[in-house]
């Protein structure tokens, strides 16, 4: 017990460590990040807003107005204010029921933005116009956000209008009562209840997926390992078995928030970048190579390392098994980011967008789904019992699980050759074999043969930063013209009668080429395109894309894959579908169509 204790004490200090590590870093940046995810911070802004800022409804006044069958949407921009143009939302009441509607926008002003990246933006004035099929009775909704170059950013606003059939103008409809800024704290209310109902909904997001995550092809090899080393279990004590698996937990949740970190340090620095980003670097890829490689030699029993990590059942009954344990968690995640399993997308599109430590809260509760089926079962005996007796089938067990290890390493040469070219793929294959001579020095256990297999090792690693490792021009044209994305297409293709159907992948993604080969390369769906007159494009994301991650982020989603439907008819939004997919989820989103 004392070991279990603390075990979780540290995985508690931990989670408290980095919680608190971000106070200082959120506190000078509250105000902004707080209204930018739509939550009130009027204790705060109250003192501060009222002398130095404009109402939301001064700084961009909104002139609705109907010319033929057009809604013409005028709003005049205070000098030093722009609005967003991602985050203009049109819903038109149809049937009784509110239908979100396309709005033609003029192009608008570049500009970087610290939370969404390089975005487009409207200064002074915006002139938008949507079609509207009946302007008897309009009724209609506008979303939209701003912000003010001195610093502050508005929560997103909606207006409510309907169409007085007297005198042919739009009248606001009010939204709660007494004061504006009673108004505007009822609402703050409101969505602080909002915000705090999605945080639990996504934190459960994330647990569910890091659970389901341990089914998908590139985790499995690790797990069974893993539960291989308990089957050996008869030599351990109750103790020790929980205290392997706090520490597998404890290295699965470390791995999962240093990685989260890094990538929400380089999107404060303006990168545009999203779950599985370190895949789009290729000597990461080429590292994971030799990774691979060499856990897969020790699985196989060429080459042993004392104590080792990826021996688990060795590790197991040695004092250092818990740090095995903990690399162990490490590993898991590593291999797991290829990999997207459903829930996933939602929670971790939704996490990218929050303030630090609600995003890292997400991702803890992502490694602690990922850890869980493994904790259960060391830490309740009765499931314990489950597991097969010990012999000699567990060496042969382990032997086999080298060879998924092996294929993981050859998919991943290849996808490093679809980022470079064949001259990179060739450079990291002779590093492989060099990484083999180094093993096989190894093995001999001499001073002058661990000496030269360091000198290889380092050999191979050096390769990685070679001119080799560019990304190509042919990689970035991997695709061809007529099958790749860009919103104009999909605008150009909608504008013929067609609708769109656009998959959002990398080469780097297992659940993509799965879903491809499964799902949208079957006979049936292939003949459910051309049938529907459905146009198809591909956004490739192996490479990093700002135009592709910017479409990500404007379905919450932070990573690949993402299946969008367009319809034809250009005033219905595109029918997103599920991150999993079978022919029949594909053929029934057609006959939606």
């Amino acid at each position: 017990m004392i070991y279990s204790s603390r075990y979780t004490a540290v995985l508690l200090t931990l989670v408290l460590a980095l919680c608190q590590s971000t106070v200082a870093q959120d506190s000078s940046q509250s105000i902004i990040s707080n209204q930018k995810n739509g939550i009130d911070s009027t204790a705060t802004i109250d003192a501060w807003y009222d002398d130095e800022f404009l109402d939301v409804e001064q700084a961009f006044q909104l002139q609705p107005r109907l010319e033929d069958n057009n809604l013409i949407l005028h709003w005049e921009i205070a000098e030093g204010y722009y609005l967003y143009s991602h985050q203009l939302k049109l819903q038109i009441e149809l049937e009784g029921a509110l239908s979100e509607v396309a709005l033609e926008l003029p192009f608008g002003e570049a500009k970087h933005d610290e939370f969404f990246g390089d975005v487009e933006v409207y200064y002074h004035q915006l002139i938008a116009s949507a079609a509207v099929p009946d302007h008897t009775a309009v009724k209609f909704s506008i979303r939209s956000q701003g912000c003010a170059d001195a610093g502050l950013c508005y929560p997103p606003h909606t207006q409510h209008f309907k169409l007085n059939t007297t005198t042919s103008l739009f009248e606001e409809v009010p939204r709660g009562v007494g004061s504006n800024k009673s108004a505007t704290n009822n609402a703050g209310l409101s969505d602080e209840k909002t915000a705090d109902t999605s945080l639990l909904l996504m934190l459960l997001f994330a647990f569910l997926g890091g659970a389901i995550l341990n089914l998908m092809p590139c985790v499995f090899p690790i797990l069974a390992l893993k539960i291989l080393g308990l089957v050996n279990a008869n030599t351990i004590s109750r103790a020790d078995r929980r205290n392997h698996g706090f520490s597998y937990t404890l290295g699965v949740v470390f791995c999962f928030v240093a990685i989260a970190s890094l990538l929400l340090v380089l999107r404060s620095l303006g990168e545009s970048l999203g779950w599985g980003f370190q895949l789009q670097t290729p000597w990461v890829v080429a590292t994971l190579v030799y990774l691979f490689l060499v856990v897969g030699q020790s699985m196989s029993g060429y080459v042993e390392f004392n104590p080792s990590w990826a021996n688990a059942g060795q590790g197991l009954t040695e004092r250092g098994g818990n740090v095995g344990s903990f690399f162990t968690g490490m590993l898991a995640v590593i291999v797991a980011s290829p990999c997207t399993a459903p829930f996933m997308g939602a929670a971790l599109g939704f996490a990218l967008v929050q303030p630090t430590y609600t995003a890292l809260s997400i991702f803890m509760a992502l490694g602690l789904g990922m850890a869980a089926p493994f904790l259960l079962l060391v830490t309740i005996p009765s499931l314990a019992k489950v597991l097969p007796k010990p012999g000699a089938w567990m060496l042969t067990f382990k032997e086999v699980m080298a060879f998924p290890l092996y294929l993981t390493a050859v998919w991943l040469l290849w996808v490093l050759g679809r980022q470079t070219n064949v001259n990179g793929m060739a450079m990291v294959a002779a590093g492989c074999v060099l990484i083999f001579f180094a093993l096989w020095l190894w093995r001999r256990q001499t001073p002058v043969s661990k000496s030269s297999a360091l000198m290889a090792v380092a050999v191979a690693i050096g390769l990685l930063f070679g001119p080799w490792m560019a990304i190509s021009d042919e990689a970035e044209a991997s695709d061809t013209p007529i099958n790749a994305y860009s919103s104009a297409r999909v605008t150009e293709f909608r504008s013929q009668g067609k609708p769109v159907f656009v998959n959002v992948t990398a080469d780097w993604c297992i659940t993509c080429l799965v879903n491809e080969r499964v799902a949208l390369s079957r006979t049936s769906v292939l003949e459910g395109f051309t049938e529907n007159n459905i146009a198809y494009l591909k956004a490739d994301w192996t490479n990093s894309d700002p135009k592709i991650t910017q479409l990500l982020s404007e379905y919450g989603r932070s990573g690949v894959p993402l299946y969008l439907l367009f319809p034809a008819d250009s005033s219905k939004p595109a029918i997103v579908l599920p991150q999993i997919l079978t022919p029949e989820i594909v053929l029934n989103a057609f006959k939606v169509l």
